[in-house]
């Protein structure tokens, strides 16, 4: 094959990537790294004492966070009561036009192989960077060996809230208040 054969094959691979990006895009403005594309990390976790006491994976954790998040958005959507303190900026979020749209087209990947990569690369507990399309990252593996069992479901929905604010245009300061006030009200 000819160095102009791969040239065109590299192209056509970058412009059909590039298209598929710009749909997802013209629905969230902040996809493929949110607003700060920094990544996301757990609010101290407390260390796991060996056992996995839950009785749930890294990566079942993870689709239960996404539940959680769902349903919440749901409720909210519907007028129905949250078991929530609602500040401000979880108002922000819950009235989002683009919530249940990126809710719905925007899956949680568990990466169970190690950490997530933000933009730069570095490693990170949660990214809206992603190894597959259409996805936010969260480390099921992360969540699985570093985060206690007793934690792991407020840590995974906190940390899904702020990848999510991100994808809707939340400001990185906003995420990270949203990540610490959900980890608050859920570890109580």
């Amino acid at each position: 094959m000819s160095k102009h054969s791969y040239l065109v094959g590299f192209l056509g691979i970058v412009l059909f990537s590039l298209s598929a990006q710009a749909k997802l895009g013209s629905l969230f403005p902040a996809i493929d790294g949110g607003i700060s594309g920094g990544g996301g990390f757990f609010i101290s976790p407390k260390a796991p004492n060996g056992q996995n006491s839950s009785g749930l994976t890294g990566q079942q954790v993870v689709k239960k966070a996404y539940k959680y998040i769902y349903n919440l958005s749901e409720a909210h959507e519907r007028s129905q009561p949250i078991m929530i303190e609602v500040t401000p900026t979880l108002n922000k979020f819950l009235e989002s036009p683009n919530l249940h749209s990126a809710l719905e087209k925007i899956k949680p990947l568990a990466y169970e192989k190690g950490s997530c990569l933000n933009q730069n690369y570095e490693a990170v507990d949660g990214s809206t960077y992603s190894f597959k399309p259409g996805t936010v990252c969260i480390s099921a593996f992360n969540l699985q060996y570093n985060v206690a069992a007793s934690e792991r479901l407020p840590q995974a929905v906190a940390l899904l809230v702020h990848e999510y604010a991100e994808v809707i245009g939340l400001t990185e300061d906003e995420a990270v208040h949203l990540q610490e006030h959900m980890l608050k009200n859920m570890m109580k």
